[in-house]
């Protein structure tokens, strides 16, 4: 009989993570695939979880992780980890290491000094385990020219196979009539350039442009600094913390999405928003480009270049953005029962 394989989800329970993590686990059930799962304690429950035969789940601790794999070096015909880090151990089947937290090698200016400590720790801890896994994946080549110069050794293979999932509802959209506003989804953080948009569109007002921009902030120190550029009368929706479901409806809102993000790993947002449709205006950086040709790009330090961005797309012709990367779940399910 064949060994399951061991899909390593530890330090995976939100965002993007999650939603890859789901779409893996639900593709994996689909095919009959045999596996394992290690499971987050800090998890929500998986769309498919009832159907996965055994769950491991366990608290986020290096020590209790190197405890598993210790007690299972010969159980797995193949391990995935997802969540950045190698096993702590070298084990006795190939291991692939899913690699996404680009963070950890390349932060942008003005990155906060606690948290780029934090950052080059555990670019350290990476980097230590390297030898217990054989090969790497990654979302997009931008991200496999960071782990091949950060992390890989000289022997081991980056395979650039991005993962991500788009509800139908939100594909139907790209048949369905849309509004004329702005979309940036996305929770405010040092690397996603709120503030840099913000001053754009003061300065959009300043010269009596005033178009419309739907945002999702629910972090509260920031708004304040919101509801005052509302009273001075610009267009910022601010639609707080927004479950799914109805992220859908502010994307039907929108005929562009305006991504000012420092830094990605792979830029979700921006294959949701061409999926529902909308043109992308975003960030002139290797993790944009490397995902899609956009209709017009900016220096996302710069708010003037926002400005400049957004007055070219509403006055002159612009190319159609396209996606130029495609799911490759099943490529990634097949790496593994391979072995």
């Amino acid at each position: 009989m064949d060994k399951p394989i061991l899909i390593d989800a530890l330090y995976i329970n939100i965002s993007g993570g999650l939603m890859i993590l789901n779409h893996l686990v639900d593709t994996l059930v689909s095919v009959g695939c045999d596996f394992v799962l290690i499971k987050d304690s800090r998890c929500p429950k998986l769309g498919k979880e009832s159907d996965i035969k055994k769950i491991v789940v366990m608290q986020p601790s290096l020590f209790k992780r190197h405890n598993y794999y210790k007690s299972h070096k010969n159980v797995f015909r193949a391990i995935l980890c997802m969540g950045n880090v190698p096993p702590t151990t070298k084990m006795d089947c190939h291991v692939y290491t899913y690699f996404h937290n680009v963070i950890v090698m390349s932060r942008p200016k003005g990155y906060p000094l606690m948290h780029t400590i934090r950052a080059v720790l555990k670019k350290w801890v990476i980097k230590v385990l390297s030898q217990n896994t054989d090969d790497w994946v990654v979302q997009t080549s931008n991200t496999k020219e960071l782990v091949n110069k950060h992390l890989a050794l000289e022997k081991q293979h980056i395979f650039v196979l991005p993962i991500y999932s788009v509800p139908y509802d939100l594909k139907i959209l790209k048949q369905a009539e849309h509004g004329k506003d702005y979309i940036f989804i996305g929770q405010y953080t040092n690397a996603k350039g709120h503030d840099q948009l913000f001053k754009a569109w003061e300065m959009l007002y300043e010269r009596e442009i005033k178009p419309v921009l739907h945002i999702t902030v629910s972090v509260n120190y920031v708004l304040p600094r919101i509801k005052k550029l509302q009273q001075k009368g610009i267009n910022i929706v601010n639609h707080g913390f927004v479950p799914y479901k109805d992220v859908i409806e502010i994307y039907r809102q929108g005929k562009a999405l305006i991504y000012p993000s420092f830094n990605e790993s792979f830029g979700l947002g921006i294959i949701e928003a061409l999926e529902a449709g909308l043109d992308v205006i975003t960030s002139n950086l290797p993790f944009a480009l490397s995902i899609c040709k956009p209709s017009i790009v900016f220096d996302p330090y710069s708010p003037q270049s926002i400005v400049d961005a957004v007055i070219n797309y509403e006055t002159n012709t612009c190319p159609k953005s396209e996606i130029t990367v495609k799911d490759n779940v099943r490529e990634l399910i097949n790496l593994l029962t391979d072995n």
